[in-house]
């Protein structure tokens, strides 16, 4: 879990913190000082389509068909959408907001470095060119190694190329030809990532962003502010829009006459590619051009949504926590280039311009978020299909088992431990097996069949937070899906095909939804659940003695697992029950729902607009049904959380 401590308040999709100014006069106060540290941004937050680390990017086949840009399983093209209110009063047209930034950092404030967790190496060296060849001579001490292909190199010359690749620490070929002959050149560069596998830097690629137009702006924003529909992968009908609103409505307007531009900025926070980390693009700025100006009084509010496409995306680093720096500016020059609106060294100084258009009206505030991987789900429909344990509730094991399922990572409970990717460490993460055991995890005609993961979720977040899913229904290779319920909740049926998804946590004492550990079996001698925490030798279906001992010595602080404070959005909290009526023997009394507009628009599931979330637990339960014209095949999906906390 994530503890982050700072002197700025900041929200976002999973954690943030507050703080206070407090003691000094307003005489004593520089006149500068007011839009910057006065006047912070508030009720921050920060949503991603996807919170999968940037180098899982495929679906759960292996491939790319059901994860397509800003959907879930797509941690490489994502859309971020961030929300906050302005502070200064700018109702009167003075100042008058044109320009807004957004600096992705692995630390709040201070000097900037672009999050992510590649290895990238730099050096210098000697090469000989020769105009027409891209076959050169050099020497360097790492050629082999961070000079490899995709390196970047300058030479004193100030001409810039691409390796194609290194035969030895001599010979190099570059990817396209020399322009000019530079004889026994010294040069500097910038190395290739190291490790290509599981990990990855944070990069926003853009090519020729636009933003969706008035024309367009109804088919895909709906009046209160929320997505209705994601634009085309094509980037045709635009990829951002930013909104506007009153203070405390619901009501949203199209702002119009943005222009995006994105570049580097790290290092000292002041100069475009100083003092360079990653070298990825991690700055994006908006200007307007007047015809959209925000003018606002204290407390409006502002909404930019960036929608993943294939050529306009952000990258999620691989690894880790992150920030957003945010600020807006009364910038009026339309043609300011992108060294210009820039944020000063610290975000709290007393200086708050970088040129005379463009002075920093809110700001010096940030959002944090986290990354993590997608739930994977298989099944087979009639021959064989393996599914395995995607995740594990470490609440219902002894410390033994706390010990096996993390490598020794655990060996005792905590006030609020994560949940586990799998029984045993090391054995595949996340991926549950939904059908008949006795039938090599096959599905039927005749019986439901269901599996189950957790979720759970701690935030300082004072507004609370909701809870989403995103995917696709499971789905084989050859384009063949089983029916998903839909939006609507509806019953499990036998004979027809059916997807869904439902909270199982029940009412608990006093309503607290707790979590259902009771029905591992649900319907009596017909076994149609497993999940890893269910089937243990010991612990498992209930909560382990050794948790008790724990809870009971530390209730002050301590709570059993449990939904409460958030509360099943409609047609999504009815999975605690029976699925099957074994002949009439049990009454099926469980509803599922699953959209499938939730691949590119997520759905909520649980929410609490007012209070703190501290340790919630999700049990998901999932169903499944098919018919007897259902095709053959392997069948897979992935389903993606996403926590989005209001600050």
């Amino acid at each position: 879990m994530y503890k982050l401590k700072d002197l700025a308040k900041r929200g976002s999709a999973l954690v943030g913190v507050v703080g206070l100014l407090a003691g000094i006069t307003a005489s004593a106060m520089p006149a500068m000082v007011s839009a910057n540290a006065l006047n912070p941004l508030t009720k921050r937050s920060l949503t991603l389509s996807s919170s999968s680390p940037g180098w899982d990017y495929f679906d759960g086949s292996g491939n790319t068909t059901y994860a397509p840009p800003n959907s879930g399983a797509n941690g490489q093209k994502t859309g971020n959408t961030f929300q906050f209110d302005v502070s200064t009063d700018s109702s009167s047209g003075t100042p008058a907001i044109n320009g807004l930034t957004f600096q992705y950092c692995t630390q709040p404030a201070g000097a900037c470095t672009s999050p992510g967790n590649d290895a990238h190496g730099t050096g210098t060296g000697t090469i000989t060119l020769t105009s027409g060849s891209s076959a050169v001579t050099g020497t360097g001490t790492t050629f082999t190694t961070q000079l490899g292909a995709g390196a970047v190199i300058t030479t004193a010359g100030g001409h810039t190329y691409t390796v194609a690749s290194v035969t030895d620490a001599t010979d190099l070929v570059l990817a396209t030809t020399a322009t000019a002959s530079e004889s026994a050149v010294a040069f500097t560069y910038r190395g290739v990532d190291s490790i290509a596998n599981q990990q990855s830097d944070l990069n926003i690629v853009t090519s020729t962003p636009t933003e969706v137009s008035s024309a367009n702006y109804s088919t895909y924003i709906n009046t209160d502010g929320t997505v209705a529909s994601v634009p085309p992968a094509s980037n045709s009908a635009g990829n951002f829009v930013v909104l506007t609103a009153p203070a405390g409505t619901s009501t949203w307007s199209y702002s119009g006459g943005w222009s995006m531009q994105s570049g580097n900025l790290e290092g000292s926070g002041t100069t475009i590619g100083a003092g360079t980390a990653t070298g990825k693009n991690n700055y994006v700025q908006l200007l307007n051009d007047g015809t959209g100006t925000i003018n606002l009084a204290t407390g409006g509010q502002v909404k930019v949504i960036f929608f993943g496409t294939n050529t306009n995306y952000i990258t999620n680093p691989g690894a880790g926590d992150f920030f957003v720096r945010l600020n807006d500016y009364s910038d009026t020059n339309t043609t300011t280039a992108l060294a210009d609106l820039q944020p000063t060294d610290s975000q709290y100084g007393t200086t708050q311009c970088t040129a005379t258009d463009a002075c920093i009206v809110d700001g010096g505030v940030t959002v944090a978020n986290v990354m993590n991987q997608s739930i994977e789900i298989q099944t087979k429909v009639l021959e064989t299909m393996d599914f395995s344990v995607g995740v594990v509730d470490p609440d219902t094991l002894s410390n033994t088992e706390l010990s096996t399922a993390t490598g020794g990572g655990l060996t005792a409970h905590g006030a609020c431990d994560p949940i586990l990717t799998s029984m045993t460490y090391g054995d595949p993460a996340n991926v549950l097996y939904l059908g008949n055991q006795a039938a090599s995890d096959s599905l039927s005609t005749t019986d439901s069949f269901a599996t189950a993961s957790f979720w759970r979720l701690s935030s300082n977040s004072s507004a609370g937070a909701t809870v989403y899913y995103s995917g696709t229904t499971l789905s084989n290779t050859e384009g063949n899906q089983i029916a998903a319920i839909g939006a609507t909740a509806a019953a499990p049926h036998t004979g027809t095909e059916q997807f869904g998804l439902a909270l199982d946590n029940g009412t608990g004492a006093a309503g607290k939804y707790a979590v259902n550990y009771a029905l591992a079996t649900p319907d009596g001698t017909t076994a149609t659940e497993y999940s890893a925490a269910q089937t243990a030798a010991t612990g498992g279906a209930a909560l382990s003695s050794s948790w008790n001992t724990y809870q009971t010595a530390n209730s002050s602080t301590v709570h059993n697992p449990q939904l409460e404070p958030l509360t099943p959005t409609t047609n999504y909290g009815g999975g605690t029950g029976y699925i099957n009526s074994l002949g009439g023997t049990q009454t099926i009394n469980t509803q599922f729902a699953f959209d499938p507009n939730s691949e590119t628009i997520p759905v909520a599931i649980a929410s609490e607009p007012n209070t703190v979330v501290n340790c919630v637990t999700g049990k998901m339960r999932y169903i499944a049904n098919i018919a007897a014209t259902t095709p053959a095949g392997i069948y897979t999906t992935k389903i993606n959380y996403i926590a989005s906390p209001q600050y």
